[in-house]
């Protein structure tokens, strides 16, 4: 799944990230990314995520609390504690 998350950037020019707490909500574009042998740092307006190779990334139809027809959407979920800190996705 690693690789499928540098092909979306790649491939994609309106790649999403988004992130949903209790009283929280990021939805911001990707504005520029970098890809190192074990990591990928995505950036948005204001701020960024950085993924490792060993984290955990799961294929989703959509983010769990946005109401959004994608073209492709990815779970990512921390390493150490298996809970979601985002989403990237295309919208279609």
């Amino acid at each position: 799944m690693y690789k499928d998350i540098i092909r979306l950037l790649k491939s994609y020019n309106n790649v999403e990230y988004h992130y949903y707490s209790d009283n929280l909500f990021i939805l911001s574009k990707i504005t520029k990314y970098e890809a190192g042998t074990d990591y990928i740092k995505a950036y948005f307006s204001s701020g960024n995520i950085t993924i490792h190779r060993n984290d955990r990334i799961v294929k989703v139809p959509r983010p769990a609390n946005l109401i959004v027809d994608c073209v492709e959407c990815y779970a990512i979920l921390d390493k150490n504690k298996d809970s979601i800190v985002g989403y990237l996705l295309v919208r279609a």
